[in-house]
């Protein structure tokens, strides 16, 4: 089989982590030891139940895992679940609030790490929590 889109995902993780394939095997929940040498060739196809442990253990953003996968092995079912769910993912107020931080940050992607979680409940805590207590 071909290198593919989530093969090579997982292969540059799975470098990046510094961990053996038969740890990250053991992490992602896998009996066999070498399912990570068949994802990381491209020689297995990587289970979607999987995806979880697999994202966790090769420390990668879930959504993006699955999403890659869907839109690899189920191109069809990826486009329709784009056309029916993605507009109703967020809520349009939610649309507009990402908007705000990404044109307060120049328009760069938004790194959910523990620096912006800790930046971004201060904010609202300042904001909606600190309004609140005026109010009373």
């Amino acid at each position: 089989m071909p290198a593919n889109p989530v093969s090579n995902y997982l292969k540059a993780k799975i470098e990046a982590t510094g961990k053996t394939l038969k740890e990250l095997g053991a992490e992602a929940g896998f009996k066999q030891a070498n399912a990570f040498v068949l994802l990381k060739s491209g020689d297995m196809r990587l289970p979607m139940d999987r995806i979880p442990g697999v994202a966790k253990a090769i420390e990668a953003d879930e959504k993006e895992l699955f999403e890659l996968a869907l839109k690899h092995y189920e191109p069809t079912v990826y486009k329709m679940m784009q056309k029916h769910y993605a507009a109703g993912a967020v809520d349009p107020e939610e649309v507009k609030l990402l908007a705000e931080i990404k044109r307060a940050i120049g328009g760069k992607s938004i790194k959910h790490d523990a620096k912006t979680r800790s930046l971004i409940q201060e904010v609202v805590k300042n904001v909606y929590v600190g309004a609140a207590l005026k109010k009373a």
